[in-house]
């Protein structure tokens, strides 16, 4: 990882969080986490958050937010999973911050 981007990566964690809590439901996060935990590669952190964005952010630091959309577009836990390892495999492939705005 290139130390910079992933420094600006957490930075960026901070403040979707702050402007985008978590919904108040805390076994979303569990259930993202329990998912995350169980894909070949896990991000750094992830998060469920309460955005009308509808993509998951993939932020430099293997972070991964997912928004609310997410879990209303997909059919299935293995969908789910899928768009978590897809939004990871940004962060693999590219230099570049892929979901940066809101």
């Amino acid at each position: 990882t290139i130390p910079v981007l992933d420094a600006y990566g957490d930075e960026r964690r901070v403040q979707i969080l702050a402007d985008h809590p978590a919904p108040p439901v805390p076994a979303l996060q569990s259930y993202i986490r329990s998912l995350a935990a169980r894909l070949p590669k896990q991000p750094h952190t992830i998060a469920v958050i309460d955005s009308r964005q509808s993509e998951p952010f993939a932020l430099h630091g293997r972070h991964i937010l997912v928004s609310l959309p997410v879990f209303r577009r997909v059919r299935d836990e293995a969908e789910l999973a899928a768009v978590v390892a897809h939004a990871l495999a940004h962060l693999d492939q590219a230099p570049i911050v892929h979901r940066d705005l809101l």
